[in-house]
């Protein structure tokens, strides 16, 4: 038999007492080649302890030895002190699995399995349907180390870690099957490695050296567990599969196939790169603020919902509609960039809904193809469409940018893509009660027909910011309805370079901010009750260059009325109009005739403000101050009344004899005073009368006084 057990023995001779110590169970050495059965031939199994270790020497010679695992008697091979399995020549060794037996590593401490790099190897495989595998779970927080080529595609060729560390140190390593989990779970690999399966029982970590590739052929599954990729190296596969599966990405490390198939989570902390991400789930990304995902492939949103979170950067989406309706929500508290959102329309008609609370920022967004693709905002939060929504509009037919909640901004101010170009008649923009457009740019319609492409409901919001001039230009009538709110609140100037009509509510226009329409015959209705207000010192131009082409200003139904409201701004312009149902407001309280200039203005019906005096209807307004200080001191007024009782000769008050007398003149006025209150008629008497009960207050002293008049 050409293996050996190596035997200690220690004799100690003392005085009369002779003791002899038996040999404990030690390492097990084969030296040549052959079958060896644990059971029987490598210490009957049961003279294996734990700890010991199973060397290959190739002493005697280098043949090929196989190890037949065929009893469940086997100590946990291997600790700190020495490998559990070590090949230490150039020799090729295969372990075989019997039954459901195991192979217990580690005694409670780290321990490995060392194969020469100058030959040696290790292939593990089963005879006859075996289901055994290396076990190393029985510990905790210890590494188990595989130095040297591992092969076999055998299902025994598995390693149950635990919450331990598996660490690969050769570019050979094969492994059919590892499972692990737990606080201290761990897959180290320090050179390139491949696992066929690999799934966690618990939360994990795996971490790639820089360069390295842990290939993982089906995908590293998470079940319903965290997996933290701690690598700047690569890892091939990983699956989230589980309703609470997550991978955190901690590193700036590559994963090159990412599946999402379940409500998972992929949690990005470090910029890291993912070539293909396949989301076939309703899963989640949250990308950590200045962090990247870069998609080498845009995420594949497949045919389910996406939400996003985080305040970082996703590189790459394809929607992947073609045909369908798919949701992009973005969490409570997201603040999103997608470099590149691919619709994935394909020429099929479908729709894009993005929704949720949060925000989100799209920085390149592809064509629009089909007829009628329809992106669809919902939820409270903000959509940005940085490169505009042009290209889309002018490569797909009867395109649709339905504003249901929350805002979307087009453009940036200053920026090449803010311009809005409907390109056919069927482009449109809906903004619904409640929701907001922020645009920054020229609109500009490029098909005649009978839709509205500029469709704001009423309780909508729109916001014309540009701080350049811009051109609003239709090609038929209602190409613009704006129903709820425009503001007008950036520095630039608006004008209508068309006559077509045009229909406003309440418009808002800020210091800085125009709108102008020096169009002939151009048509402004506004909504019964609506307001334009230039608040600070906006500017409103209305000139329709002559009075034959006057403008027509007036309500969207010719009834009711709506309000133009200068405040203090000295940029009001009106020329040529002709004005119904429109009542006209400033802060000096001036009918406008007499507080801007007006030429060639013709006036409809249900006109307020802008004919009358030219004095300030102000003046009145101090008026009503002093009068109730006076009211409660007349009371005492009404004694005196009955003191005049020649009541019945009323007739002699406009008698002439008086008119010579220069003096009484002004008297004659303050005796107006009286006449004013109908209670008392005819207070004078014919011939000498006495005005009692005036009343003067001088210095808070009240002097009632007696005025005598000669008549």
């Amino acid at each position: 038999m050409r293996f050996r057990k190596k035997l200690l023995a220690v004799c100690v001779l003392v005085a009369v007492l002779f003791v002899l110590e038996t040999a404990d169970a030690g390492d097990w050495t084969i030296t040549g080649g052959g079958t060896y059965a644990i059971s029987s031939q490598i210490g009957g199994g049961a003279n294996l302890t734990a700890g010991d270790s199973i060397i290959c020497d190739g002493s005697v010679d280098t043949n090929a030895v196989t190890i037949q695992i065929d009893s469940a008697a086997v100590p946990a091979l291997g600790d700190a002190a020495g490998a559990a399995l070590n090949i230490s020549a150039a020799v090729a060794v295969t372990i075989e699995f019997a039954g459901t037996n195991q192979v217990p590593l580690g005694n409670g401490a780290n321990t490995s399995i060392l194969i020469n790099a100058g030959g040696g190897s290790l292939a593990i495989t089963n005879a006859g349907g075996a289901t055994g595998y290396f076990n190393f779970s029985a510990n905790t927080d210890k590494m188990l180390t595989i130095d040297g080529p591992i092969t076999g595609a055998d299902v025994v060729n598995k390693f149950v870690v635990g919450n331990n560390t598996l660490k690969t140190t050769t570019a050979t390593v094969t492994l059919n099957e590892v499972t692990l989990g737990g606080a201290n779970a761990l897959i180290e690999v320090d050179e390139n490695c491949t696992i066929t399966t690999c799934d966690l029982t618990a939360n994990a970590t795996v971490d790639v050296a820089d360069t390295k590739i842990l290939t993982v052929t089906n995908g590293i599954d998470t079940q319903t567990n965290t997996l933290t990729l701690n690598n700047t190296g690569t890892v091939s596969r990983v699956d989230v599969d589980g309703a609470a599966g997550e991978v955190e990405i901690d590193a700036a490390g590559t994963v090159t196939a990412l599946n999402v198939t379940a409500a998972g989570t992929v949690d990005v902390d470090q910029s890291c790169t993912v070539t293909t991400l396949t989301l076939t789930g309703a899963g989640t990304i949250d990308v950590a603020d200045t962090k990247t995902l870069t998609a080498t492939n845009p995420a594949d949103l497949q045919n389910n919902a996406l939400t996003l979170a985080g305040t970082g950067t996703l590189s790459a989406l394809d929607a992947n509609v073609a045909g369908n309706t798919r949701t992009l929500t973005m969490a409570t508290g997201a603040n999103m960039t997608i470099t590149n959102l691919t619709t994935g329309f394909a020429g099929t008609p479908g729709i894009l809904q993005i929704a949720g609370a949060g925000s989100c920022t799209v920085a390149a967004l592809t064509n629009l193809t089909g007829n009628g693709d329809k992106i669809q905002k919902l939820g409270a939060g903000t959509l940005t469409l940085t490169p505009g929504i042009t290209t889309s509009f002018a490569n797909g037919t009867a395109a649709l940018l339905d504003i249901d909640d929350g805002t979307v901004v087009i453009g940036t101010n200053g920026g090449a893509n803010e311009d809005i170009t409907f390109s056919d008649d069927g482009d449109e923009i809906t903004v619904a009660n409640g929701a907001t457009l922020t645009t920054y740019g020229a609109l500009t319609v490029g098909a005649a027909g009978a839709n509205v492409n500029l469709d704001a409901a009423t309780g909508s919001t729109v916001n014309f910011s540009s701080n350049d001039a811009e051109n609003i230009t239709g090609v038929a009538n209602n190409d613009f309805n704006i129903l709820g709110t425009l503001n007008i609140n950036g520095t630039g100037a608006y004008t209508i370079q068309d006559a077509f009509e045009y229909n406003f509510n309440d418009v808002n226009i800020s210091t800085g901010a125009s709108l102008i329409n020096n169009q002939a015959n151009g048509i402004m209705h506004f909504v019964p009750n609506g307001t334009v207000a230039l608040a600070g010192n906006g500017t409103l131009t209305i000139n329709g260059q002559a009075v034959g082409t006057r403008i027509t200003v007036d309500t969207t139904n010719a009834t009711g009325s709506f309000t133009l409201n200068r405040y203090g701004s000295t940029n009001l312009t009106i020329n040529n109009a002709d004005i119904s149902h429109c009542t006209y407001l400033s802060n000096t309280g001036l009918a406008a005739e007499c507080d801007i200039t007006l030429t060639g203005v013709a006036y409809g019906t249900g006109v307020l403000g802008w004919t009358g005096t030219c004095n300030p209807t102000s003046a009145p307004t101090p008026t009503p101050t002093p009068t109730p200080t006076p009211v409660p001191t007349p009371t005492p007024t009404p004694t005196p009344v009955p003191t005049p009782t020649p009541a019945p000769t009323p007739a002699p008050t406009p008698s002439p004899t008086p008119a010579p007398t220069p003096t009484p003149v002004p008297e004659e006025v303050l005796a107006d005073t009286p006449e004013t209150t109908p209670t008392i008629p005819a207070p004078f008497p014919c011939a000498a009368g006495v005005v009692e009960g005036a009343v003067m207050t001088f210095l808070g002293l009240t002097l009632l006084q007696r005025r005598r008049r000669r008549f």
